[in-house]
């Protein structure tokens, strides 16, 4: 569907890190630990995740999420619990 797009997971869990790269890892795919860059996502997507992270920590995450992507282009977060917000497109 999308022949040139390439796939960057990023987790903070070694270990999930590794078993990511095990199973979806290729020449498109790929999965780091490292820091989200600014401007140089088409789109981001995360979906049950803020619960992992600390309270006080989800504005900075969500903020760093808003600027990874490039101007114009779409960022969704999903909400699995209660607390945070239900969509940020």
């Amino acid at each position: 569907m999308f022949p040139h797009a390439t796939l960057v997971g990023l987790d903070t869990s070694a270990r999930s890190i590794a078993a990511a790269q095990q199973h979806y890892g290729s020449e498109r795919a790929s999965v780091t630990t490292g820091a989200l860059d600014s401007d140089v996502f088409d789109l981001v997507y995360s979906n049950g995740t803020f619960h992992h992270i600390e309270p006080r920590d989800r504005a900075g995450v969500l903020k760093d999420i808003i600027a990874s992507v490039r101007p114009g282009v779409c960022s969704h977060c999903g909400k699995t619990t209660p607390g945070i917000p239900a969509r940020v497109s």
